[in-house]
């Protein structure tokens, strides 16, 4: 850990020295300033204001020691280390491979670079063995049950097995009809439902026949249902086509419409056949 740092034991025995050092010196500048025992002080006391001056002087100086990574004898070997960790991380991350090429530093040649010289790299650059880290290949259970990535928001969940939950009685319904015997109770949007929601569907089907059945016919080329209008007779044009009112259901819209038209039989799907209506 200390190596990865660049914390050094060697630089660490010399702070030390040099710290003791320091702590000596100030002992015995402290001796010669103290009167003899017994006798008169021969060295002058400073007043308030000369003592007040010189600490801040000696405060401003190793403010000014700690901004520019300087290590004074004033402070303590902790905050030199710690000088020294900012200075180190301001310089940056070393590339490995400066002053090579990009062709070479993102090819082979800078892989192998990597490789060769650099152990924490060969890591990334060809993975891990999985036998090194104690996980059996050869057998045939999985590795783990849960599926989880160290970029998850919450926590994996214990595995519920199947054989540890049972499904209540309740949801497991039984005497439900067949649908050929409820689709005549069906009414028409709800046809229209099944019919538009099941393509290629049996259930499709079912409900466009008995759409016919209620006199609902499909528009082979406007692709549409209609029926008659009760209200207002059509217009015979010819033996082939009319023309008049129908009410026709708009599935983009869900609802009916009433619509004039001109209707030629040969257009209308007259018997249901599969296949043919939805095509």
């Amino acid at each position: 850990m200390l190596s990865k740092v660049n914390f050094r034991p060697c630089r660490t025995t010399r702070n030390l020295a040099i710290l003791r050092k320091h702590q000596c010196g100030r002992r015995l500048v402290h001796e010669i300033s103290q009167p003899a025992v017994g006798g008169p002080a021969t060295t002058a006391q400073p007043s308030e204001d000369d003592s007040r001056s010189r600490a801040a002087d000696r405060s401003n100086k190793q403010l000014t020691n700690i901004g520019n990574g300087e290590t004074s004898p004033g402070l303590s070997l902790q905050d030199g280390l710690i000088n020294k960790m900012k200075e180190e991380q301001e310089g940056g991350p070393v590339d490995p491979l400066a002053g090579m090429p990009d062709a070479d530093k993102w090819g082979l040649k800078g892989l192998r670079t990597l490789m060769n010289n650099y152990p924490d790299y060969h890591a990334l650059a060809v993975g891990v063995d999985p036998n090194s880290l104690g996980l059996d290949m050869q057998s045939p259970d999985p590795i783990s049950t849960q599926l989880y990535s160290l970029f998850d928001d919450s926590l994996p969940k214990p595995t519920v097995h199947a054989s540890k939950f049972r499904l209540p009685d309740c949801y497991s319904v039984t005497n439900v009809q067949p649908i050929e015997t409820k689709t005549p109770s069906f009414n028409e949007e709800t046809l229209f439902w099944i019919f538009y929601s099941c393509p290629a569907d049996i259930k499709q089907q079912m409900a466009a026949q008995e759409l016919h059945t209620r006199n609902w016919r499909w528009h082979r080329k406007l692709q549409i249902w209609l029926t008659k209008d009760e209200q207002m007779a059509p217009q015979i044009l010819g033996p082939n086509h009319e023309r008049g009112w129908y009410i026709v259901w708009d599935a983009n819209h869900w609802q009916r419409e009433r619509r004039e038209i001109t209707l030629h039989y040969s257009d209308l799907e007259t018997a249901v056949n599969p296949g043919a209506v939805g095509a």
